[in-house]
């Protein structure tokens, strides 16, 4: 078993300081933490079953439940794909044959479902005798290490998990009405205040015109959403600071959210790189490995977007250049 739930502490060490493994949370509100907490509380409910139906369960030990629930959540699909999802309803599915392929990232293959009956449809020629693949959908390392065991070198669909910490009710009200496909709920969310950045250079030139975000390179990597929100939070502050004749700039309003955002970055990536030095070199397990991949994959993704933002803010600090110059 390689999934993070089954590491030992040599190999938890490549996560520390990661959104998987984070030394600032206690071990149990880790994400490792909250996936263990599950599963054991679902043993414990089961355990509690069978001694109320009369049953022995000497056998039934945490360690069999835990390696059966790895066992089938890493070869399961999510009942989303063939259901109509109705609140948070959705379960987990075994598909037999389905599940005999290898899986390979980028392999073109479409899941169709109908009636109760799935296709695997090859969307790319195959040449006689060669091996059929599957794919893991376009997943992260994260996902791909927690639900599987295993990272990809250089994955194309990586990314880092950020959030913003909780607001006032003013200003949630602000994030609902103005990013409502993100902050759907009116109270807050804490699930919504997670961000998901990807490399820059996976990102599409034009993606950050979503919801008026300036399309500058320095936002190459940012989510839309996560930019604006981080501006409208700046906007609010602007407005209880400044005297009611003024109007805060939208420029130097924009100009503060990439100088937090900068802030932000630079704090995760060393809350990720400041336990470097309690690191082996090469670990020598296939989780250690694992992780390693996992570890290195966050730190580029965020050094990636920190180059980007200094690039940025850098000549404007030094006076090399003027606001309204970075906006033209």
């Amino acid at each position: 078993m390689t999934t993070p739930l089954w590491f030992q502490d040599q190999e938890l060490a490549y996560l520390k300081g990661t959104n998987l493994f984070s030394n600032d949370t206690p071990p149990e509100q880790t994400s490792i933490g909250l996936q263990r907490g599950l599963y054991r509380e679902q043993w414990e409910l089961r355990i509690t079953e069978l001694k109320n139906a009369g049953e022995l369960v000497d056998d039934f030990t945490w360690e069999l439940f835990l390696w059966a629930r790895t066992i089938f959540s890493s070869r399961s699909f999510t009942s989303d794909l063939f259901t109509n999802k109705v609140g948070n309803s959705s379960f987990s599915v075994l598909y037999p044959v389905l599940e005999i392929f290898n899986h390979n990232l980028g392999t073109k293959v479409s899941w169709k479902f109908h009636s109760g009956d799935f296709s695997l449809c090859l969307e790319e020629k195959v040449e006689q005798g060669k091996q059929i693949f599957n794919n893991y959908s376009p997943k992260g390392n994260e996902d791909l290490l927690m639900g599987f065991g295993f990272c990809i070198p250089d994955n194309p669909y990586d990314q880092v998990a950020v959030r913003i910490g909780q607001i006032s009710p003013d200003v949630h009200r602000q994030l609902h009405h103005s990013i409502p496909t993100h902050w759907q709920s009116e109270s807050w969310e804490p699930k919504k205040s997670v961000f998901h950045l990807r490399a820059t250079s996976q990102d599409t030139p034009d993606n950050s015109n979503m919801y008026g975000v300036p399309n500058l390179r320095c936002l190459r990597g940012i989510p839309p959403e996560l930019a604006k929100s981080v501006y409208i939070i700046m906007l609010e502050h602007s407005k209880v600071s400044v005297s009611s004749n003024e109007v805060p700039d939208e420029k130097e309003i924009w100009v503060g959210t990439i100088d937090v955002l900068l802030h932000q970055m630079e704090a995760t990536l060393m809350g990720i790189t400041r336990w470097n030095g309690e690191l082996l070199d090469l670990p020598s397990t296939a989780g250690g490995k694992a992780a390693l991949i996992y570890r290195t994959g966050q730190v580029k993704i965020l050094e990636g977007i920190i180059s980007g933002l200094k690039a940025f803010m850098d000549p404007l600090r030094a006076g090399e250049i003027i606001i309204q110059d970075l906006f033209q």
